[in-house]
């Protein structure tokens, strides 16, 4: 990605507001890696806002790089192997079954279809099993007003994410479909329509507006979890491994989603 003289620090002003150089470097090396365009804000960056005794935030936690469900599906749609995707919203009356072991689902809607009870996704790779996952809607159903109004699309979202990150091992990103917590978000009611390969999925268009999300705990364990197996494959004993960590995170039982990037950024250089 070719950036103009000022482009960093115009990154700083739109995408990356209260990123440090370091922070904001990191989010260029993941656009670069997923072909993420922060110009375009397919990629950003939301800096949690720590607050000290007094009550004043002082911005000291590390920085969350993060895409939306979008941003998920323009990598799926790089690899030329991306087949497509399913998901349907699950509601009280329908009759749902998922075989695991044969990677199928089966949903049937309900003449009388009640509550939502969550979603389901399927992506496909023509060289490897389906992903598949179903999502509670009780889990991330956050109440916030998008919720509220949109909540099937917002549930239908989280399942979609799911098995995009699985089928193509994206690191180092969170989307805002995932983040736990109350996030402000901004609707553009104008309809959004894309292509899914034999599918299409068309909903309301999603930005955060907001400088303040939690880390999501689930997506950080399996960042963990991949950069486990990627230090294995380098070599790296799990007691390094450990220490780099320990160094890198001052501690913390579950590394930032930064932190782990960083980590392997170092692994990656060995």
């Amino acid at each position: 990605m070719d950036l103009a003289e000022g482009t960093i620090e115009w990154i700083k002003r739109t995408v990356a507001i209260g990123a440090n150089d370091d922070e904001v470097r990191l989010l260029l090396v993941l656009a670069k890696k997923y072909g993420l365009d922060p110009l375009l804000k397919e990629i950003w960056c939301i800096k949690p806002t720590s607050t000290s005794t007094d009550g004043k935030g002082d911005n000291v936690a590390p920085a969350v790089i993060m895409t939306s469900r979008d941003g998920y599906l323009k990598i799926a749609q790089a690899d030329v192997q991306f087949d497509g995707m399913q998901s349907f919203v699950v509601r009280e009356g329908d009759q749902f079954e998922v075989d695991a072991q044969a990677g199928t689902v089966l949903h049937k809607f309900g003449v009388k279809r009640g509550r939502i009870m969550g979603a389901w996704a399927c992506c496909y790779h023509k060289k490897r099993r389906p992903a598949i996952a179903f999502v509670d809607f009780d889990e991330y159903n956050s109440a916030s007003p998008v919720w509220r109004r949109y909540p099937s699309a917002m549930i239908q979202k989280v399942a979609e994410v799911f098995v995009l990150k699985r089928q193509f091992g994206i690191s180092g990103l969170v989307t805002q479909e995932e983040v736990s917590g109350d996030v402000a978000v901004n609707l553009n009611h104008e309809s959004d329509s894309v292509s899914l390969g034999s599918s299409s999925f068309t909903g309301p268009s999603l930005s955060v507006t907001v400088a303040e999300v939690q880390d999501d705990r689930a997506t950080r364990l399996e960042a963990m979890r991949q950069l486990k197996a990627f230090a294995d494959k380098k070599g790296i004993k799990r007691s390094e491994l450990r220490a780099m960590v320990d160094l890198e995170s001052k501690g913390e039982k579950v590394p930032s989603l930064v932190v782990i990037e960083r980590i392997k950024q170092q692994l990656e250089m060995l």
